[in-house]
């Protein structure tokens, strides 16, 4: 699963103008993928942080159901 995560982080396409990381770590804290995607201006950049959250969210609900039916 964390293979996949890095191949598609790998193919994002460079930035036309040079972005401050440490500004793209705040709006991506606060304002998620969407804060991102405008950010970036870019729509992988929205898309890919809205598809992990969704991964993780089905993935702890499964196993935390699980856990809890023991």
């Amino acid at each position: 699963m964390l293979d996949l995560l890095v191949k598609g982080l790998g193919r994002l396409p460079a930035l036309r103008t040079e972005r401050r990381p440490n500004v793209a770590a705040f709006i991506g804290f606060f304002f998620g993928g969407l804060g991102l995607g405008l950010y970036f201006r870019s729509f992988v950049d929205f898309l890919l942080p809205i598809a992990v959250t969704v991964v993780l969210i089905v993935t702890s609900s499964s196993i935390g159901g699980g856990l809890a039916s023991f």
